[in-house]
C-alpha cells in the first residue's frame, strides 16, 4: 500500500498545482461526493507542498552546475601510460571538455530549459542527464560513465527519500512499533 501511495503521491508532486484546480473550489453544481474525492485534504496537501519544496532544492542543488570534475577524476589520466595517437587525442579532447565542463552545461541544462522544467521533477530531470550526449561535446567514456552513474545514485536516493518527505509509513513498521528503543 505503502509504494501504491508513494506513486501517487509522486505523480501529484509533477502535476501542475499538484493536480488541484481553483474551479474546483467553486463548483456549485453537480454531485459533493465526485466533487470531495477530487480534492487533497489538508494534511496530504501539506506533505505535498513540504515535499515539492525539497523536490526543488534537490534539484537546485544538483543540477545548477556540471559535476565537479575533481570529484571525478579522467579515467584517461590514471594508471597506465597512454600509447596511442588516438589514446592521446582523446584525452586532448576529454581535458578540454572538462576545463569548458561549466559551458556546455550552461549549454545543455540550464539554457535549454531542462534546469526549470525539473524543478519539481528532479526524478526525471536526472534521467535527462544521463541520456544527455555528453560525449558529442568531448567528454571521454570513462567521466561520462562516472556522471552517470552518480546521477542514477542520486535518482534512487530522492526516489528513496520521498517515503521520508511525504512522511509516508514504513513498511513493515506498525504506529509506534520501534518507538523507545
Amino acid at each position: 500500500l505503502s509504494e501504491l501511495l508513494k506513486r501517487a503521491f509522486y505523480e501529484l508532486l509533477r502535476a501542475p498545482g499538484l493536480g488541484q484546480h481553483l474551479d474546483d473550489e467553486f463548483m456549485f453544481a453537480g454531485d459533493d461526493d465526485a466533487w470531495a474525492r477530487r480534492k487533497i485534504g489538508r494534511t496530504d496537501l501539506v506533505r505535498l507542498v513540504r515535499t515539492r519544496e525539497e523536490l526543488a532544492s534537490q534539484w537546485a542543488r544538483g543540477a545548477a552546475l556540471p559535476p565537479d570534475v575533481r570529484d571525478f577524476p579522467c579515467p584517461l589520466t590514471a594508471g597506465e601510460v597512454l600509447r596511442t595517437p588516438q589514446e592521446l587525442e582523446q584525452l586532448k579532447q576529454c581535458d578540454e571538455a572538462r576545463r569548458l565542463a561549466v559551458s556546455h552545461w550552461r549549454d545543455l541544462v540550464l539554457n535549454s530549459d531542462l534546469y526549470v522544467e525539473n524543478m519539481n521533477d528532479p526524478i526525471e530531470g536526472l534521467e535527462k542527464l544521463v541520456e544527455l550526449d555528453w560525449e558529442g561535446r568531448g567528454f571521454c567514456g570513462g567521466c561520462v560513465e562516472s556522471w552517470k552513474a552518480s546521477w542514477i545514485r542520486q535518482r534512487e536516493k530522492v526516489w528513496a527519500n520521498l517515503d521520508l518527505w511525504l512522511e509516508l509509513p514504513q513498511e513493515g513498521k506498525e504506529a509506534g512499533e520501534g518507538e523507545g528503543e
